[in-house]
């Protein structure tokens, strides 16, 4: 049995990356044509979006299930907040179709695809530590919800080592606040089943993903809110979620 999951996830995998590299190959040359044109930024966002759908479907087996896309106001930027499984989280969210800023540490630039993505988008890649990046994040975080672009960031840092939702860091935290934008928390389960299947190699395949969208956080609520204090209501909101879904991860 072990020995046909294994192979099974060696023939899937194949067949995707075969696939991806012939979608990436047409997509880089779209970009190239676009290059010159005015609405650049607009064509890339949407080019995207279809990427990274595409990324997910040549999977074959692969499913993604959104829920709560209603809660979203088409013509609103949130700072949008999703826990971290795995580097699908990316494509997943981004496939949403949402305008936003990325925030990313400068270590996916070494993870396939997904630095692709975020360098043909021109999203910003930080250092961890780095006071100089932290600036210039408040800055370009400030500047793009003032322009209605939402900003997307992690608000873990990292990606989570057991499935369950990890502490988070202040930072996502203080954009919000100094961007008097509202919070938009995003419960991501199954990602990380997806790259660490309990028998085989390398991915899971057939797999389901679900997005749940939970309901965004007004400024209001929270613009007198200490930052560690915000951070902690957040965190036990979207734990408290995702308990519900997967209690075995928590006990």
């Amino acid at each position: 049995m072990k020995i046909y999951e294994t192979m099974k996830t060696i023939l899937y995998s194949i067949v995707c990356i075969f696939l991806v590299s012939v979608f990436s190959i047409v997509f880089i040359l779209v970009w190239l044509f676009t290059l010159p044109l005015k609405n650049n930024k607009q064509i890339i966002t949407y080019l995207t979006v279809i990427y990274c759908k595409i990324i997910i479907k040549t999977s074959l087996s692969w499913k993604v299930n959104i829920h709560g896309l209603e809660k979203i106001e088409k013509d609103k930027a949130y700072v949008i907040m999703p826990n971290h499984q795995s580097m699908l989280d990316i494509p997943v969210i981004a496939g949403m179709g949402i305008n936003s800023l990325w925030i990313a540490k400068k270590e996916v630039l070494y993870i396939p695809l997904v630095n692709f993505i975020l360098m043909i988008r021109r999203d910003l890649l930080i250092k961890r530590g780095s006071l100089s990046d932290s600036k210039k994040m408040i800055k370009a975080c400030r500047a793009a919800l003032r322009n209605n672009i939402s900003v997307t960031v992690f608000p873990e840092g990292t990606r989570t080592k057991t499935g369950k939702i990890e502490e988070f860091k202040e930072g996502a935290f203080v954009v919000a606040k100094l961007g008097h934008a509202d919070i938009l928390p995003i419960v991501i389960d199954g990602s990380y089943d997806t790259t660490h299947p309990p028998v085989g190699w390398g991915l899971k395949f057939p797999s389901v993903i679900n997005v749940y969208i939970l309901d965004p956080i007004p400024f209001d609520s929270f613009q007198d809110e200490q930052v560690k204090d915000l951070n902690k209501r957040v965190h036990n909101m979207m734990v408290s979620y995702h308990k519900t879904l997967r209690p075995e991860l928590y006990n």
